[in-house]
């Protein structure tokens, strides 16, 4: 008997086509990034979707909205841009706090997206940083990462 995790994944694999139809390329691809469905991610972006495509009104990228940090790496390869920004100046650091990813994966994910050139500094239309964010939330281990 499958799991929920595995019976969720089938689930989304299959509805992942049924956005590009119903919701365009880029909404479909923002899906794959956030349940970590590499082999859309990549099919999708091979076939001409920009890796830094604009998501909504608040114009998220498939990177603000990938679930795992193994969606974010593959994005980042594939030439993501971890500096681009909202419709408010959020980046994807704070996406991972804004968002309320569980500490362990947003220490993780923000480390990979300062390893690729993120700018903890960038602020947002209010004035605020990815730091402050960490603050917000807590977060002792990103704070001590996002300060050093």
């Amino acid at each position: 008997m499958a799991s929920m995790k595995e019976h969720n994944d089938r689930v989304m694999d299959s509805l992942i086509p049924q956005f590009e139809i119903s919701h365009g390329r880029e909404v479909a691809l923002g899906e794959a990034a956030r349940w970590t469905l590499l082999h859309h991610v990549d099919r999708l972006v091979g076939a001409g979707v920009a890796v830094d495509c604009r998501i909504g009104d608040l114009l998220v990228t498939p990177l603000m909205l990938a679930g795992k940090k193994a969606a974010a790496k593959r994005l980042l390869e594939l030439g993501a841009d971890p500096n681009a920004t909202d419709a408010n100046g959020h980046t994807a650091i704070m996406w991972m706090f804004i968002s309320h990813y569980r500490k362990t994966e947003t220490f993780a994910r923000v480390k990979l997206l300062l390893t690729h050139g993120a700018d903890k500094a960038i602020m947002d239309q209010s004035g605020r940083t990815a730091f402050d964010y960490a603050t917000d939330r807590g977060d002792v281990r990103c704070m001590e990462l996002l300060s050093s």
